[in-house]
């Protein structure tokens, strides 16, 4: 049974079995298995800094570093890793990958992060977690410049990231293909920053955030950032925010985005949203099951303030479901 807009709570953090296996929340069926076909670890990772010889243990190597060292890395690590230091790791691309891969093999999480850390050009994978942060979960200060999170999944928050910490996506930074229940791309209660052309795109959630879920926190995206082509079978296809801010500045976006109730490109609960610049919400659906029940297309706000540029045309060509679409900008919860 779907529920009114307006009673629609914060998500916390409740329990969850680390053993499950499966588990049917949303009307959608996560799994949390190992991939059938394992990946080969042909890891080459070398503190350059210190001008150590490469070795095929990458959490060796990070383990070895001085704070504010430099890591190189080339071709795929596989495993589940933990960065507690100030560190740089630089994916170096080769003949057959553009990046340099840290992929988990579907046994838990890639990355944890508690220090100052930047990655490079990297390709973050394969992660499968029981609860948050399936991809990296960030409890630091954590910067991805050109990298990717993708194809990661969790049963609860954050199913490329967990973000507890400042996370800032720099350059071409993807957030892209991660599920989670709620927040499937990026789940922050922490600071989040979308910089120059990163992007949140083609996550899933099974309940609310397909894109981003922010919790009692801020999201801006800054450049030309988008969050876009995210879905969600309830509310804030692109992004949902309860108790926080969300500013786009600049020519950034929130396009494209499907929820199936409220809120197609942002659902906002008692937060403020604001557009500056040619900041544009534009071309999301809510209502995109057709049922009817539907509706805030482009935003749907629910207690809290708009601001900004909304008014002066910034939020349109969004809609009210798909098959006989009609055109629904803004709503607001009764």
């Amino acid at each position: 049974m779907d529920r009114p807009a307006c009673e629609v709570s914060r998500l916390r953090h409740g329990s969850a079995s680390l053993a499950m296996i499966a588990l049917v929340t949303g009307g959608a069926l996560w799994l949390l298995a190992p991939s059938a076909a394992g990946v080969a670890n042909t890891c080459r990772a070398k503190d350059v800094t210190q001008g150590t010889a490469s070795h095929p243990d990458l959490q060796a190597v990070i383990k070895a570093a001085t704070p504010g060292d430099r890591i190189a890395i080339r071709f795929v690590c596989v495993g589940n890793f933990h960065v507690a230091k100030r560190l740089t790791l630089v994916g170096r691309p080769t003949r057959d990958l553009s990046w340099a891969v840290l992929d988990a093999n579907g046994a838990g999480r890639v990355l944890r992060v508690s220090a100052r850390v930047k990655l490079t050009n990297l390709m973050i994978t394969g992660g499968h977690a029981a609860y948050s942060g399936a991809g990296i979960h960030n409890t630091g200060a954590l910067t991805l410049s050109s990298t990717m999170v993708r194809g990661n999944s969790t049963i609860r928050f954050g199913g490329g990231i967990y973000n507890a910490g400042t996370l800032t996506l720099d350059g071409s930074s993807a957030v892209s293909g991660n599920t989670a229940d709620a927040g499937g791309g990026i789940y922050s209660d922490g600071s989040l920053t979308l910089n120059g052309s990163s992007s949140v795109r083609g996550n899933t959630s099974a309940s609310s955030g397909g894109g981003i879920f922010t919790d009692d926190s801020p999201l801006v995206l800054n450049d030309s950032s988008s969050v876009r082509g995210n879905t969600s079978p309830y509310s804030g296809g692109g992004i949902s925010v309860v108790d926080g801010a969300v500013v786009l500045n600049d020519s950034s976006s929130v396009r494209a985005n499907l929820a199936n109730r409220f809120g197609g490109g942002i659902f906002e609960r008692r937060s403020t949203v604001t557009l500056d610049g040619s900041s544009s919400v534009r071309r999301n659906t809510a209502d995109a099951d057709d049922v009817g029940q539907g509706a805030g297309g482009g935003i749907f706000s629910c207690g809290g303030e708009l601001g900004g540029a909304i008014d002066g045309g910034n939020v349109n060509d969004n809609h009210r479901g798909s098959k006989a679409p009609v055109e629904d900008n803004i709503a607001y919860c009764t």
